[in-house]
């Protein structure tokens, strides 16, 4: 293990070790899994046992999580629910070595920290230190306790990370399951994942070279690289989003669209924001999604298709042909001394343009977007967007879709 590693394990872990059992030698993936009241854990485990054959053996950690002001019942009910599964996972040793299940009840954490991205934390680091033990730069993966997998899961992302050791991280595909839902929330969940669909393909239209899911229950990191950026953090919400952010920029970092995960589409109030908090506010509201405005997306890409003139020597950039709400939003950020930092540190357009990317990554475009929906740019409704940007990528096709067949046809993009 490098430098790196050794000091994010002696400073950033914040705590001792859960788990006493010395890993077995041949380990080729740590699942990691936060869950709180979570009703559907075992369908999720039970898709991981299901799972096809892989070269060497994996571990699952489950971190039941609550605040010091979590109700006692919810405390109970996790406490129960560590000693059924305690007892499941021994009865599945008895018939498969395959796969060992570890369950951690982080209890009583600091109410202004408790949340996904805590318990998500303590699952990662542990999942860290454990390859540590092993001096071994394995897999870490993340998924989520109502989360379905294919069964090649587990053979796709250990072959991954075995044939390509430079890979510091994946995102890995999704889709929300339609079936079994009423009418009202079938066609919530279907605008919803439209709207994620719609929005990273704007980006990737708009030139952005970085752009990919950053889902929590769909991302696999390796053990060295998590250290050296940093860990998770502990945002109660929207922690994967920062998280991988930092990631997508890295060499050799990929999509592996060769399998994928199942998440529910179930209601939930518990986070601000994510699938089951826009599925109930859909359906309580009765309203459709909304999602970034076409004209927000073509003054995007106005912004980057305009690299090579940064470059170029083009001092006065103000003097371009430009909008004139970019511009006020490129001054509000002081472009030009970004750009004044970025030529002075590369020698090469391909360096400027990497660093460039890097400093106006995907965090600045939801802050460039923002800041266009401020001034005026208001949302529209995702189904007209999503055939907007469908004709610019696929100008050929002239079709109107409705959205389930956009849907379809975002998913097959990736």
């Amino acid at each position: 293990m490098s430098t790196a590693s050794l000091r994010y394990l002696n400073v950033n872990v914040m705590f001792p070790p859960w788990i006493i059992e010395v890993p077995s030698i041949d380990l080729a993936a740590i699942i990691v899994i936060p869950a709180f009241q979570e009703p559907e854990l075992l369908a999720t485990l039970e898709s991981l046992l299901a799972c096809d054959s892989f070269n060497g053996s994996a571990e699952v950690i489950v971190v039941f999580n609550d605040a010091e002001n979590t109700s006692e019942e919810v405390v109970n009910f996790h406490e129960n629910q560590i000693e059924k599964f305690d007892n499941w996972a021994k009865i599945q040793h008895v018939n498969q070595d395959a796969i060992s299940f570890y369950f951690i009840h982080a209890s009583g954490l600091p109410k202004k920290k408790a949340g996904v991205g805590l318990a998500r934390k303590i699952g990662m680091d542990e999942a860290f230190r454990r390859w540590h033990v092993l001096a071994k730069n394995g897999p870490i993966i993340c998924l989520d306790a109502d989360t379905i997998v294919e069964p090649n899961y587990l053979a796709e992302i250990t072959g991954h990370f075995s044939d390509h050791p430079k890979c510091p991280g994946v995102s890995i595909s999704y889709e929300h399951p339609l079936e079994g839902l009423n009418p009202e929330e079938r066609e919530a969940i279907v605008l919803y994942e439209l709207h994620l669909r719609y929005f990273l393909a704007a980006k990737k239209w708009a030139g952005f070279p970085f752009a990919f899911e950053t889902i929590g229950s769909a991302m696999a990191v390796r053990a060295e690289e998590y250290a050296k950026q940093g860990g998770m953090n502990t945002r109660k919400a929207g922690e994967d989003f920062y998280f991988l952010n930092k990631f997508s920029a890295l060499p050799y970092f990929a999509n592996l669209n060769r399998t994928k995960v199942l998440p529910s589409a179930r209601i939930s109030e518990r986070v601000p924001f994510g699938t089951g908090r826009a599925i109930g506010d859909m359906l309580k509201a009765g309203k459709k999604w909304l999602t970034y405005s076409p004209s927000s997306i073509q003054l995007l890409h106005c912004f980057f298709s305009k690299i090579d003139l940064y470059y170029s020597g083009v001092d006065d950039w103000e003097k371009m042909e430009m909008d004139q709400l970019l511009k006020l939003y490129l001054v509000k950020v002081k472009f030009s001394d970004s750009l004044i930092e970025l030529k002075k540190n590369t020698n090469s357009f391909e360096s400027f343009k990497h660093r460039f990317f890097r400093k106006f990554d995907a965090f600045q475009i939801m802050k460039m977007l923002h800041f266009f929906e401020a001034k005026g740019m208001k949302r529209v409704e995702v189904e007209g967007a999503a055939n907007w940007l469908l004709a610019e990528i696929e100008p050929i096709s002239t079709c109107r879709l409705n959205i389930e067949e956009l849907l379809l046809k975002y998913r097959s993009l990736e």
